[in-house]
């Protein structure tokens, strides 16, 4: 935990070893959930920065957690060859709604039900969550335009509406 309150005088508060290695992070609602690499989904209470709680995990043999974005009591895991729907509303035990396969997941931006992944070597992948037990593919970029979403500048990205879709503005882009 780092005290930016005086962005010129970062200071380290604490810290919490984890077994995997952090490679996405995101905190809300006094939480940090960390794409923990091979350790999977690691959940923090970090409502006291001067002492991070772990609160449980989840994790899954052989997948690499890359990415992850939360949104009231779900999670969006990016993991080697997939992205995973996690019911979080129990911090010390996650569980897997659902999940599909994609190729290297490696970014990902939870608004509402769609899920938007940016598959590094694939495409831009937007996943209708809605029913998290059956996530499915609602439209994609052509292949091999992935790259890693950045909440830097606003375009337009295409949100499912039934079965069209239409162009809404949103502050993601996608970069390699």
């Amino acid at each position: 935990m780092i005290d930016v309150s005086v962005p010129t005088q970062p200071r380290l508060v604490a810290t919490l070893a984890t077994p995997g290695d952090a490679r996405g992070l995101v905190v809300a609602g006094g939480r940090a959930y960390i794409a923990n690499g091979a350790d999977g989904l690691r959940i923090v209470d970090v409502s006291n920065p001067a002492a991070p709680i772990l609160l449980g995990s989840y994790t899954e043999n052989g997948a690499v957690a890359r990415s992850v974005d939360v949104q009231n009591s779900i999670a969006v895991l990016g993991a080697t060859a997939g992205v995973r729907v996690i019911d979080v509303s129990n911090a010390g035990a996650p569980q897997l709604l659902g999940s599909i396969a994609t190729t290297d997941p490696r970014s990902i931006r939870l608004r509402g039900t769609v899920a938007y992944v940016a598959d590094y070597t694939g495409s831009l992948r937007l996943i209708d969550i809605a029913v998290p037990s059956a996530p499915r593919i609602v439209a994609s970029t052509p292949s091999a335009s992935g790259g890693y979403l950045n909440e830097r500048s606003t375009h337009r990205v295409y949100r499912p509406t039934g079965d069209s879709a239409r162009p809404r503005p949103a502050r993601l882009s996608v970069s390699r």
